[in-house]
């Protein structure tokens, strides 16, 4: 009985590990022989070109289309848009405005009191006389400083005048040009300085000297003033408007040259009784005779 019981269960052992060797062509959805038969037939399987690329096509293939014509379009530059190209005489006037500006409003910050009492001393001749009174006890320092400033406003002006008019000059560079303009306008102005301190040192007329050199440096320093608007109109100012300020500005500095010579006659009017004649040659030589050189000379160019 012992033995009987060990022969049923070696025979079902038996039969439980063949089974799935007997079970082979059942419909099993986990069979892997009907699957591999299958996917063998498949290949097996003549297919046309276009199935066989899309079979073998790897998903992680990177793959490099050839450029179309429509991909790139080459930038095409507009006949009709000129090309920005800055002149030499562009860039003078963008740094030499803003070199003008910033001299003049360093100068304002430094000396801006003396600035405001030269326009009250152009205006009233009280207070001319007063703040000569300052100057000859303190020295004149502060106004030198705006003095200077005169000289390189008009160097400019000077520069844009002749440029307007397309005087060609044998100096290319403009700031050179600024330069020279400059130094012969200060150069005129100290030749008159000159000229006025060895009368005063031949003459008896110390005081008057000393009084007509100090309205030559407050009506210049107001002339100064003017021309860093004129300036700035000249160089950037609207179309057609140029003439208009051109000639505005030459008025107003004949305007105030005139002003000055009245106020000079007004301090020689002691010494112009007794010496009419030196007076007169001082006016002709000094006064007179440099201005008619200086517009003789402009208008030849012209």
């Amino acid at each position: 009985m012992r033995d009987l019981r060990k022969l049923l269960l070696l025979f079902g052992c038996l039969l439980w590990s063949l089974g799935p060797a007997l079970g082979q062509n059942a419909d099993n959805p986990f069979e892997l022989v009907p699957r591999l038969d299958e996917e063998n037939r498949q290949i097996n399987t003549p297919k046309s070109n276009e199935e066989t690329a899309d079979s073998l096509t790897n998903p992680f293939d990177l793959i490099y289309d050839s450029p179309r014509e429509t991909d790139f379009t080459p930038y095409e530059v507009d006949p009709k848009v000129e090309p920005i190209i800055t002149s030499d005489k562009e860039r003078f006037l963008f740094f030499g405005i803003g070199i003008m500006v910033l001299l003049f409003t360093s100068g304002v910050s430094l000396v801006g009191n003396y600035l405001n009492k030269s326009f009250q001393s152009f205006i009233y001749d009280n207070a001319f006389n007063q703040y000569f009174r300052e100057q000859d006890g303190r020295g004149a320092a502060p106004y030198f400083v705006l003095y200077l400033l005169f000289f390189v406003n008009l160097g400019f002006f000077l520069l844009l005048v002749l440029d307007y008019y397309q005087v060609s000059l044998p100096i290319r560079n403009y700031y050179l040009q600024w330069l020279i303009f400059s130094a012969g306008a200060a150069s005129l102005f100290l030749f008159k300085h000159f000229i006025l301190i060895l009368i005063r040192l031949i003459f008896p007329v110390d005081a008057e000297i000393r009084r007509y050199i100090f309205l030559m440096i407050v009506f210049s320093v107001v002339l100064g003033a003017v021309l860093v608007p004129a300036n700035l109109l000249l160089a950037y100012g609207p179309e057609g408007s140029t003439d208009y300020v051109l000639w505005g500005t030459i008025v107003a500095i004949a305007i105030i040259y005139l002003l000055r010579s009245i106020r000079g006659l007004f301090i020689a009017n002691k010494q112009l009784l007794f010496h009419r004649f030196h007076f007169l040659l001082y006016i002709c030589t000094v006064e007179i005779a440099p201005v008619v050189i200086v517009v003789r000379l402009i208008l030849n160019q012209l």
